[in-house]
């Protein structure tokens, strides 16, 4: 009975704030969030089933293999258009459910008019335990307890608004008068219910943003296809901004420079190129400085200094450097099949180039007078130009590094998922050494090409300045071998400032920019939308399919926000 004398209890018992925390319970809110409740407690064979029979004069069985394996919720609503008892019953799927479970329990409904007897209950209660699937005798192997709710809703015209959830060892009951001291504060809590819409919304937003880190829902193989589609096109707007160097559309490249590949590469080339032209040949050439420097007619085949740079000098030091590695970048475990081992090049000999070219005319001159025979050029050169293979070696492999650290970088930032990203990079992997393999062999062809054939420019060289004979001021005599090996100097000299021009140009251009960067069929188009087309259901999945454990976190985060949905709605 409600004593109008008193104003908590009249606000416990008001029936629009009890079918709210009802049907708030019925859409699982109480899984989520604190619902206001008064509670019974007590152990086993404390009496509980006394109390709640009492309360709602259900003849509840004393078997507690039935009651107390499942959570059971009571409601009783007032009906005056009833005129006896109705009683319907459910069963609410637990928040562990599987969907195809969830349908299953749905659809079992039961209802009756009228009292019913406790072995007719007792039926009742035997089937809800069947369809759970838990453990009604001792030594089955079937769960013990379930997470699912029996759901009894009795209306007729003489019930009081009254909700009841019995549970192992517990029972939640708001019908006012029944509680202790210790359970005040949750009557309070049902004066403060504008709290709990404020906890749903909160715990709703949560829940969202958890499902949406989870990102899209790759289940079927349309939604795989489409992901992956979408990696594939914010990798491919990386890659283009990354070889434009338009770098300031996304701060991703100041806080990834390995996507800076222009660059890269660029300065690559140029150091290239500077390392060539320095340490690249045998012999240092002899300057116009040096012969001007030589005694008269003597031959001065080891005299003068050479020219250092500034390269050729370690940092603070006066110390010539002895030798440059080959190799710019550290070395990649996925590249262990195609790159080739940084080398340490020795600087050029400072002397000795008169003396070696004396030696090698010395060593093959003919009956010629004057002059030498033309394959002492090709000898020479191929002597000079021995260091270039490691070189070039050492260059391409720093380009398919560059090259392949802008593709696992960029594939991490298109595709948050690592998992993901991994199986991809596995997938992409043997073509990408084949591309990597095919820029090497470009490289050793044209190395093979500049040694095997014969010393040969086309068009004009024209390297220093022009020397009118009348404006030299002295003539020194020189015999004839003398003037040989000179002319030799001179030649191989001219014609190595424009081989190597031609050799990085066409190492450059040829086997790095166009196989490697710029070209209709480098590593980073390999990662294109035919790609994804072309794979079938089976390597969707293998690539792009779900985790079960994330499926299941997915299904579950769903099914909660649904639940919070329906209640905000219940409230608002």
């Amino acid at each position: 009975m409600r004593n109008p004398q008193n104003p908590d209890q009249s606000a416990l018992a008001d029936p629009a704030l009890l079918d709210k925390i009802d049907k708030l319970f019925a859409c699982n809110i109480g899984e989520y969030i604190s619902l206001p409740q008064l509670v019974v407690v007590g152990g086993q064979s404390s009496g509980k089933s006394s109390v709640l029979e009492g309360l709602t004069q259900l003849p509840f069985p004393c078997d507690s293999s039935l009651c107390t394996r499942f959570a059971t919720r009571i409601i009783f609503h007032r009906a005056k258009e009833y005129s006896v008892r109705k009683i319907t019953a459910s069963i609410l799927a637990g928040s562990d459910a599987s969907p195809e479970k969830e349908a299953t329990l749905q659809e079992w409904t039961w209802d009756k008019d009228g009292s019913f007897d406790p072995s007719e209950f007792s039926h009742v209660m035997g089937e809800v335990h069947s369809l759970m699937g838990v453990s009604s005798s001792p030594g089955n192997l079937k769960p013990t307890f379930s997470n699912n709710v029996f759901h009894l809703e009795i209306c007729g015209p003489d019930e009081d608004h009254l909700s009841v959830i019995d549970v192992p060892g517990i029972f939640k009951n708001t019908t006012p008068g029944l509680t202790s001291k210790t359970d005040m504060q949750l009557v309070r809590d049902m004066n403060s219910f504008s709290q709990v819409c404020l906890e749903i919304i909160k715990r709703l937003k949560s829940r969202k943003q958890a499902l949406k880190d989870l990102g899209d829902e790759c289940v079927t193989p349309e939604q795989q296809c489409s992901y992956l589609l979408s990696v594939v096109a914010c990798f491919q707007e990386l890659t283009s901004h990354g070889l434009s160097s338009n770098y300031g559309t996304d701060d991703i490249f100041n806080s990834h420079p390995d996507l800076r590949l222009a660059t890269l590469v660029m300065n690559r080339h140029t150091l290239f190129a500077d390392n060539l032209s320095v340490w690249a040949h045998e012999y240092k050439f002899k300057t116009e400085t040096d012969m001007n420097n030589s005694n008269g007619g003597q031959l001065d085949l080891f005299g003068g200094t050479p020219p250092t740079s500034e390269n050729e000098h370690l940092a603070g030091s006066n110390e010539p450097i002895k030798y440059i590695k080959t190799r710019k970048t550290a070395n990649m475990e996925d590249l262990a099949e195609v790159i080739h081992e940084c080398t340490k090049e020795v600087s050029p000999k400072d002397l000795g180039i008169y003396e070696w070219l004396t030696n090698v005319f010395c060593s093959s001159h003919g009956f010629e007078m004057g002059t030498f025979n033309p394959s002492l050029l090709a000898t020479t050169m191929r002597k000079q130009s021995a260091k270039w293979p490691n070189f070039m070696l050492g260059y391409i492999s720093d380009i398919i590094t560059i090259v392949h650290w802008f593709i696992l970088t960029a594939l991490e930032v298109a595709c948050v998922d690592q998992r993901v990203s991994r199986r991809l990079k596995a997938w992409l992997m043997d073509n990408l050494l084949s591309k990597y393999q095919d820029a090497i062999k470009q490289q050793c062809q044209v190395t093979r090409i500049q040694a095997q054939l014969a010393p040969k420019v086309l068009g004009d060289c024209k390297h220093g300045k022009v020397i009118r004979l009348c404006n030299i001021s002295a003539v020194h005599n020189k015999g004839n071998t003398r003037h040989t090996v000179e002319d030799i100097h001179d030649i191989l000299q001219s014609y190595y400032k424009a081989a190597l021009k031609r050799f990085v140009d066409n190492v450059c251009m040829q086997a790095a920019d166009y196989y490697l960067v710029n070209g209709p069929e480098t590593p980073t188009k390999l990662l294109c939308s035919l790609f994804v087309n072309e794979l079938s259901a089976a390597d969707l999945e293998d690539i792009a399919g779900e985790e079960s454990h994330v499926r299941h976190l997915r299904a579950r985060l769903i099914k909660e926000i649904k639940d919070l949905e329906a209640g905000k709605k219940i409230l608002l």
